[in-house]
């Protein structure tokens, strides 16, 4: 079964033309932010959606590349055009929102992105290089990640300590362990074909070699 998912491209330091190319071309949207549609320019990709301020466009690009819907933000607003892009993409239905071209460059848009990350759990995850980052919340508190042994896996509290945290299918299983802020869950492995993870409360980053169709959510809500 296909899953639906869309590509934002942001204004970060640019992904590989070769991941630009894959998954913009199997996407079922692609939405350029901002300065991001020029990277998508330089491959002779039209993204279907513009999101953002025209603050860091050339004009050149303005002038060669008409994508289909244009959705332009004031350059002064309370949030980035990332997580605008992300709340479209979810508003339209789309299932997994891919956020590409989201790392390098300033480290408070980087950072910025992660955030966004964690604020839509299971529905808002980055790309960079070979890894894949999501987040586990409050309305998403499970996954199950398709692996091959040797795979690396790391998991980071995010504001607060993370409780509850069971890993299974890893060199090092936790059972119901507090994961306080640190670099603890720093390079953890997969050792065979499926990594379970699963926490009670907080917000934790997962990083993963497993691209994000191999990623299972269980969005059952948590027991109260």
């Amino acid at each position: 079964m296909s899953i639906s998912f869309a590509t934002i491209v942001c204004n970060g330091e640019p992904s590989p033309d070769s991941v630009l190319i894959a998954y913009t071309r199997d996407s079922d949207t692609v939405i350029a932010v901002d300065a991001g549609i020029e990277q998508l320019a330089n491959l002779g990709i039209t993204p279907d959606v513009f999101v953002g301020d025209m603050d860091s466009v050339s004009e050149r690009i303005r002038e060669a590349v008409q994508p289909p819907e244009i959705i332009e933000y004031p350059r002064d607003k309370s949030v980035s055009d990332a997580e605008i892009a992300v709340t479209i993409a979810i508003e339209r239905g789309v299932q997994k929102s891919l956020l590409l071209s989201a790392a390098g460059k300033r480290m408070d848009h980087f950072y910025s992105n992660l955030a966004v990350v964690s604020k839509f759990p299971g529905r808002a995850l980055l790309v960079d290089g070979s890894l894949t980052v999501f987040s586990l919340g409050e309305l998403v508190r499970k996954c199950t990640i398709s692996t091959e042994p040797g795979d690396l896996l790391s998991v980071f509290s995010f504001g607060s300590a993370v409780g509850g945290l069971t890993i299974r299918g890893a060199k090092w299983e936790v059972t119901g362990r507090t994961l306080y802020p640190g670099s603890l869950g720093l390079s953890n492995t997969a050792t065979g074909k499926q990594v379970e993870i699963s926490i009670e409360t907080g917000t934790m980053f997962i990083f993963t070699e497993s691209r994000f169709d191999q990623i299972e959510f269980d969005k059952t809500p948590a027991a109260t």
